[in-house]
């Protein structure tokens, strides 16, 4: 099972050198190229990193003495380019991730989740295929015994371009893998000239709706709105490793989750199960968390802030 993970482009970048999220609503923000992720992988060129890394909470009957982390990246240059330089930091901590040859042309026309035919990126974009995406996950060893788990997804489209980042550390007890097992190397240096054409971004203000429609809702498909006292930093455009993952900069982070909460549980109906308490990080750092479902088919929905308290990490997964 996978902790859930994983877009403001008027945002200022923060130091490289420095960590991306310190106190504060302004400090939420995206940060450039060169700033510390976690296992000693860092932004790529081509990147930013959208708010703070989120450590997650761990999950009852999850491997012990390990540690998982999230991040979005919003692409705002090359993607092959941030995918080889990222697959390489990988590989210099011993975490086979393959290069972006393993990329695919997808057209999403049936549906996001349907599994449209498509096209290695290796061969020119079909003319149909209006999206890139790219996936892999790779586990290896550090030289102390213990393990790094690296998963990466890739998005390109119309609505935007991102990068969602889970990485596990510790002792998962389990023998090294790469997925997809074959590594191709980089995508042809062609194939930036075959990215889909991307819209302007607009701006999303409190009570606009902001991620993908998912069916975390007890009345079925929707899309959240922003709350009272939150602000979108980026993300919610692209499918991740779940149906989005938004990162919200808060003012007050249980605020924030009790008005998510309150759009998803409609009071006229008991199918829908939601719970807002505050968890522990490995660490013992308490975070507030939001998760929750619907019965019989419906989706469901994870959200957690940040051990700062000032951003908020918004993912669903519907069925």
């Amino acid at each position: 099972m996978l902790l859930p993970i994983v877009l403001a482009f008027a945002a200022c970048g923060t130091d490289p050198d420095s960590d991306a999220s310190p106190d504060g609503d302004q400090a939420v923000q995206l940060a450039a190229p060169g700033t510390r992720l976690v296992a000693g992988l860092v932004v790529p060129p081509g990147a930013q990193l959208v708010g703070p890394v989120f450590p997650a909470v761990p999950f009852e009957g999850g491997p012990e003495q390990t540690t998982t982390h999230a991040a979005v990246l919003e692409l705002d240059g090359n993607p092959f380019a941030a995918w080889d330089d990222l697959a390489r930091q990988a590989h210099d901590i011993g975490v086979a991730v393959p290069g972006s040859g393993i990329c695919w042309w997808l057209p999403t026309s049936p549906g996001v989740g349907e599994a449209p035919p498509g096209a290695s990126v290796l061969e020119r974009r079909p003319a149909e295929a209006d999206a890139l995406v790219c996936e892999a996950g790779a586990r290896g060893p550090l030289v102390d015994g213990s393990q790094v788990m690296v998963q990466l997804r890739l998005w390109w489209w119309a609505a935007g371009a991102e990068l969602h980042l889970e990485v596990t550390e510790g002792d998962m007890g389990e023998a090294p893998y790469s997925y997809p097992d074959a590594d191709p190397g980089p995508a042809p240096a062609t194939a930036v000239d075959d990215l889909p054409e991307r819209d302007e971004p607009s701006s999303v203000d409190v009570g606009d709706p902001f991620g993908r429609e998912n069916n975390c809702f007890e009345v079925g498909y929707r899309r959240l709105t922003l709350p009272d006292g939150a602000r979108l930093v980026g993300g919610g455009a692209t499918p991740g490793l779940k149906d989005f993952a938004a990162v919200l900069a808060v003012e007050d982070a249980k605020a924030v989750l009790e008005d998510l909460r309150d759009q998803l549980d409609d009071p006229d109906d008991a199918n829908g199960h939601y719970r807002l308490t505050e968890e522990n990080l490995a660490d013992g750092t308490p975070v507030w968390v939001l998760a929750g479902g619907v019965d019989a088919g419906g989706g469901g929905c994870y959200m957690w802030s940040s051990p700062q308290g000032n951003a908020i990490l918004v993912t669903t997964s519907s069925d």
